[in-house]
């Protein structure tokens, strides 16, 4: 078996965050929340249209 060559200059260890983007209803994401944070995760929601990125507004779960 051919050794597969890293597409990353990042050693393992290196922590990471990942960011995914979804659009769903309010109802889909509060059903949602429970599952998440079983698992560990920490989502957060925006309404779209009104926070972006570069405006850094953080809403509060």
């Amino acid at each position: 078996m051919a050794k597969q060559i890293k597409n990353t200059l990042l050693p393992d260890n290196t922590i990471v965050e990942v960011v995914m983007r979804k659009k769903m209803t309010l109802a889909e994401y509060e059903k949602m929340m429970p599952i998440s944070k079983s698992k560990g995760w920490n989502v957060q929601a925006y309404q779209e249209g009104v926070c972006a990125d570069g405006l850094g507004k953080k809403v509060e779960q």
